[in-house]
């Protein structure tokens, strides 16, 4: 029950946060834009989705063989429409029974490569914010100790995840098989594995400085790096579809403490919710919408043949 009234709260709390905000919106902000701006930032989500298929790509076929690229980025947005169903993400689960039924990816692998990529994922995203804390309060010196700090945990994680005791492991076959993918990873995949999850980030907050800079606001990159990753985390601990309206208001906030004004940050995050948001959502029906014409093609064709 708590699990329910919690994140409701939280949902009306940040919604009534943001609509106090709505009578002072100056909408012709948005006229501020741009064509060039718009083009690189729609330039700078193309290379992102990229980079994402390109990182399920290494992952997922260190573990296992990936008989088409087009159906995986098929299948990678249509998952991410999921995500606005309902809270914890159920479109990441969603991609292991999507990697079996489509791809023919045993389920055992598609459960590590999700759960690999998901924890490097909030790892840098943890990593990132962090970092940018203590280099704005405290100097780069700390923001990189702070980063490296949370690498190693990640490490450390991974090391007892190695070792984990044989007969614990030989007890529950599901857990064996799962630990021996996640062990057939090489160092060399996990690294280029970060580096494409740190790059996808810092593209999509480079993008989101440029639209805010463009709006008016004075804030540096490191900050507004800062910002948005602090409400994004923030925004995955609310367990609300998408991080829906807490995303937002986190976001909002920390904008107003970096200066700026409250009106101008929800015009940013709308123009950020329109491109990284409802963007890949259209793909994700539109992706959906194609496997399940598929689906149903493939069934009259053994209907008609029998």
């Amino acid at each position: 029950m708590l699990r329910k009234i919690i994140p409701l709260c939280i949902l009306i709390f940040a919604t009534v946060y943001i609509l106090r905000w709505i009578p002072y919106i100056d909408l012709s902000m948005v006229c501020k834009l741009r064509f060039n701006i718009w083009l690189t930032v729609l330039l700078l989500f193309a290379i992102c989705q990229l980079f994402h298929i390109f990182y399920f790509s290494i992952i997922l076929g260190q573990i296992h063989k990936i008989s088409s690229l087009y159906r995986l980025a098929i299948i990678l947005f249509a998952s991410y429409s999921l995500n606005y169903a309902g809270p914890f993400k159920i479109g990441i689960p969603a991609r292991v029974f999507l990697f079996k039924r489509i791809l023919g990816i045993p389920l055992s692998a598609g459960t590590a490569a999700v759960l690999t990529t998901t924890c490097l994922d909030v790892l840098v995203m943890v990593t990132l914010a962090l970092g940018l804390s203590g280099w704005i309060y405290l100097g780069p010196f700390a923001g990189l100790l702070i980063g490296i700090a949370a690498v190693s945990t990640f490490t450390g994680f991974i090391t007892l995840l190695h070792r984990l005791p044989r007969k614990f492991v030989d007890r529950y076959a599901w857990i064996a098989s799962l630990v021996a993918h996640m062990n057939s990873l090489s160092a060399p995949i996990l690294a280029a594995a970060v580096f494409i999850s740190v790059a996808k980030c810092l593209i999509n907050s480079f993008a989101g400085w440029l639209v805010l800079t463009e709006l008016g606001g004075t804030v540096r990159m490191v900050e507004f790096s800062f910002a948005y990753f602090s409400s994004v985390l923030a925004g995955l601990l609310s367990f609300l579809p998408m991080g829906i309206a807490v995303r937002d208001a986190s976001l909002v906030e920390f904008l107003s403490h970096l200066g700026t004004p409250p009106s101008t940050g929800i015009v940013f995050v709308g123009i950020d919710r329109l491109v990284w948001s409802l963007l890949p959502l259209f793909m994700g029906l539109l992706a959906g919408w194609q496997l399940g014409v598929r689906a149903l093609i493939k069934s009259a064709d053994k209907e008609v043949s029998t």
